[in-house]
């Protein structure tokens, strides 16, 4: 009996129902034989099942510069209030500027976000971009992963190791698959609270990982390689050693017949030799049980603990540090991938082949081998992906079997030769087991798409596969291997090299997860077929036909979004694909949006649109889909669900104007917030740099019809640049809205000098006073007294005197020659007032009075006279 497996783009709900004709119709199929009974299972584009979820933070970018291959890219984070975060993926977040406050409504797909739809609620300020310094670093980049078997969860973590021999840690919220362990980079950053940590916003790679630093892909090993391994048993000062031996350490290692050197042995067909040391007894670190899992710590005092027994770590290919008695980690095993070679057990009841192996296979260079679970489908329409889930490969967290085609294929154990890349047409493949070496073809590699490319292999049981002998072992095992259309649900960042495709969906296990002899695989998506025609103890036959169509794509954006009810909203989606031609079907749920159900493409080239208008959304946040239904020569697709919401509240817009600007300190401006909406009521409130500006924090709109003002006077602003910026809070019927930010500059206050003397003309030796009054708001400091342009002795800085706006400054002086002098005060200013300065007051002073000087007083006709009699030095006067 023939079992084939189809996926289509259809419902899950309708599998069952068109069985029967979907049979009939292969039946006639060339790569089918006439009498096959047919199962059919049908499914679409894989799609995460995440549900959707809406949140805000601050947006942060992370520059990647390769000066390997003259790229750069972005990537964009969002950090949340406690300090977390999430990658963000999707169409829009390339425009979201870095530091702004937004909400994204999107999926989660592990630790990244597929954006929907974002709303940016605040640019970043000047103050912020101002405190975004970064200082260079350099290094080398390292690469960890920690594995918590038991939740069968992990985590990456990133490190810069600095030239100088320091380490830090680099806090990424997103993990760019460019990144290796080994590069050589300069991380510009941002040292984070801790002193030690950075927060990376520009990372320049200078130069791919060395020789002996493995990255993720192409890594090519050395041939029949014997690596050494030391293994430190460590306990921290205090604890008291477990009871567990070095003898038994070195029969996990090596001398049980399924230890990690014989698994190792036997993947790499006797490539990889393991050397393997033990510490003889447990050394003691130097350090007591630290409060938190400071794995370098622990690894830096382990090595001090081993190198004064004897053993140098640094003399070794690979270190294995085995502690007891630790912190709370919750992680059984943790180690860099690739570069360093070092891995870190928690605990003797975690040293098995399972861990040590698994975490060893990271200092390698691999990640995990992932299982695709789409429900009742192979694979397509809703999927999830387990990270440790492949039951046949080490890198899972089920059996510690041999490593995968794919994984063996990175790591340069079988030759390029030995692995098939399927382009077209049909083609019979011949599989050699994948345990045993010498094999002529150990896989077939077929793309389907830029997504999803397939593997195919073929195990026995045979030496560590030998759980195989109770599984079904007659077919394929089929992975797709990056780049994947879904990304791990709950896991950090990349989580696999691989996921298994379960070819028998409607069981429960994976353990019967092979395409078995007289079953098919059709993936009429991409026009793939796979069927496996016979099997021996050495070989596996199967037929792979590809039609070769193109594989299109479909995204879809809503503007507005979000909307009010009532409103006219239009969706556009983009096809991309060979001359896409045919229709798309736009649906909120699974209900077809009305006069949407078959909307032609538009346009020309490779890219073309469809659009669906409509107003006759409710009130809700919406789940629209567009499908396109496949034309000659490119398939169908779907798009990411898109988050549209329908607001009951009508949306508004708020603008600031100022009645100066720029205004003088102690002087009235007016600040006029216009809101345009639906008859707009309710208040706004008005702030400077984010503080209320005091009297203004809930002033009410006035005005009538749909734009209405509100106004808040001051004259409290302080001499600088301030941001303005008004609220609207919103009422019933409109929704809230802000203003941009005004940048009102506040200049100093005007000030006047004016100058009097006390004496004018006055006597040479005779005192004058000049008094400058100095008018501003509450003017202080100082006035300069100049005679001529010179200082008058005494008098260059007098501090006003008195209060009010009008204080004064007095400068006696009894120097003046005899002559015209030119006096002048000027007001040096102060933090809110300007600076000025007093009319030229001319002071005329004459010759003293000689002790000859006669002067009569007579009254004349009732008149009074003087008569005097003047030195010969005084100027005559009228």
């Amino acid at each position: 009996m023939e079992k084939v497996l189809i996926y289509a783009p259809t419902y899950a709900a309708l599998r069952k129902m068109i069985v029967p004709v979907l049979a009939v119709l292969l039946a006639g199929l060339a790569i089918a034989p006439a009498d096959a009974h047919n199962v059919v299972e049908a499914a679409g584009a894989v799609v995460s099942i995440a549900p959707v979820e809406s949140t805000a933070g601050t947006v942060e970018e992370l520059i990647v510069e390769n000066r390997v291959t003259g790229t750069t890219t972005r990537h964009v984070g969002l950090r949340f209030a406690d300090g977390s975060g999430v990658a963000l993926r999707g169409a829009d977040v390339g425009s979201l500027p870095s530091g702004a406050q937004v909400r994204v409504s999107g999926r989660r797909d592990g630790a990244a976000l597929t954006v929907d739809s974002a709303q940016i609620m605040a640019l970043p300020t000047t103050s912020a971009k101002a405190a975004l310094t970064a200082t260079e670093y350099s290094g080398t980049l390292a690469l960890l992963h920690s594995d918590d078997f038991a939740a069968g969860a992990g985590r990456f973590l990133f490190e810069l190791h600095e030239d100088g021999g320091n380490i830090r840690q680099l806090d990424l919220l997103t993990l760019p698959e460019s990144l290796r362990g080994g590069m050589r980079v300069v991380v510009a950053a941002r040292v984070k609270a801790d002193g030690v940590s950075l927060a990376p916003e520009r990372i320049i790679i200078l130069a791919l990982p060395a020789a002996n630093a493995v990255a993720k892909e192409g890594f090519v090993a050395k041939a029949g390689t014997i690596n050494s391994v030391l293994v430190i048993m460590a306990t921290f000062s205090g604890v008291a050693a477990p009871a567990y031996t070095a003898a038994q350490a070195q029969q996990v290692m090596t001398t049980n017949a399924l230890s990690v050197a014989n698994y190792y042995n036997e993947v790499s067909y006797g490539q990889q030799q393991l050397n393997v040391t033990v510490t003889p007894n447990w050394v003691t670190m130097g350090i007591a049980v630290p409060t938190t899992c400071d794995y370098t710590a622990i690894g830096n005092a382990a090595s001090t603990a081993a190198t004064a027994a004897g053993f140098n770590p640094a003399n070794y290919n690979f270190v294995v540090f085995l502690f007891a008695g630790g912190p709370s980690c919750g992680w059984s095993g943790l180690a860099y991938i690739g570069f360093p070679r070092k891995a870190w057990i928690n605990g003797t009841g975690s040293f098995s082949l399972s861990v040590v192996g698994h975490e060893m296979g990271h200092n390698f260079g691999l990640l995990h081998a992932a299982y695709l679970d789409c429900g009742a489908a192979a694979i397509g329409g809703a999927c999830s992906a387990s990270e440790y889930g492949d039951r046949f490969d080490i890198m899972g967290n089920v059996r510690p079997m041999h490593f995968n085609a794919k994984q063996k294929s990175n790591l340069g154990w079988i030759p390029p030769t030995s692995v098939k890349t399927h382009t077209g047409g049909t083609t019979t493949y011949n599989l050699f087991p994948i345990e045993s070496a010498g094999g002529a073809t150990y896989a077939v590699s077929i793309a389907a798409s830029a997504n999803r490319t397939y593997w195919l292999e073929y195990r026995q049981p045979i030496g560590f596969d030998s759980a195989l002998s109770t599984l079904p072992n007659n077919g394929a095992q089929v992975r797709v291997a990056t780049p994947f259309e879904t990304y791990c649900s709950g896991c950090d960042g990349w989580s696999d090299d691989t996921q298994l495709v379960d070819m028998t969906p409607a069981t429960a296990s994976f353990d019967d997860a092979a395409l078995v002899v007289g079953q098919q695989f059709v993936d009429a998506q991409y026009g793939i077929n796979i069927n496996v025609t016979a099997a021996t103890p050495t070989a596996l036959t199967v037929q792979v036909t590809s039609t070769g169509s193109t594989a299109s794509t479909t995204t879809l954006f809503s503007l507005p979004n979000p909307s009010t009810s009532g409103a006219s909203v239009t969706f556009t989606a983009n096809v991309s694909g060979n001359n896409p031609t045919g229709a798309v079907a736009f649906t909120d749920g699974a209900t077809t949006i009305g006069g949407c159900g078959a909307v032609a493409l538009a346009g020309s080239g490779d890219t073309r649109t469809a659009q669906c208008t409509t107003s006759g959304l409710s009130v809700a946040t919406h789940s629209i889909v567009a499908s396109y239904g496949g034309s000659a020569g490119n398939t169908s697709s779907a798009s990411s669900p898109l988050s549209h919401i329908v607001s009951a509240k009508s949306a508004t817009t708020t603008t600031t104007a100022s009645s100066f600007n720029p205004s003088k300190f102690g002087g009235a401006v007016t600040f006029t917030a216009t809101v345009t909406g639906t008859s707009p009521t309710g208040s706004v409130a008005f702030t400077d740099g984010g503080a209320p500006i005091a009297g203004c924090g809930a002033v009410a709109l006035a005005g009538s019809g749909n734009v209405r003002t509100a106004a808040c006077s001051t004259s409290a602003l302080t001499v600088a640049t301030h941001s303005i910026v008004t609220t609207y809070v919103g009422d019933a019927t409109n929704a809230g809205s802000a203003s941009s930010s005004l940048s009102q500059v506040v200049n100093k206050a005007t000030s006047t000098a004016a100058l009097a003397s006390s004496l004018n003309p006055s006597t040479s030796g005779v005192s004058v006073t000049f008094t400058a009054t100095v008018t501003g708001v509450a003017p202080t400091g100082s006035v300069a007294f100049t005679d001529g342009g010179a200082a008058i002795s005494g008098c260059a800085a007098v501090a006003l005197a008195g209060s009010g706006n009008a204080r004064t400054a007095a400068c006696p002086t009894a120097a003046l020659t005899v002559a015209t002098h030119n006096i002048v005060a000027t007001y040096a200013g102060d933090a809110t007032n300007a600076t000025s300065a007093s009319s030229t007051l001319s002071q005329v002073v004459g010759g003293s009075v000689g002790a000859s000087t006669n002067v009569a007083l007579a009254l004349n006709g009732g008149v009074a006279s003087v008569s005097s009699l003047y030195s010969a030095s005084y100027p005559a006067t009228s």
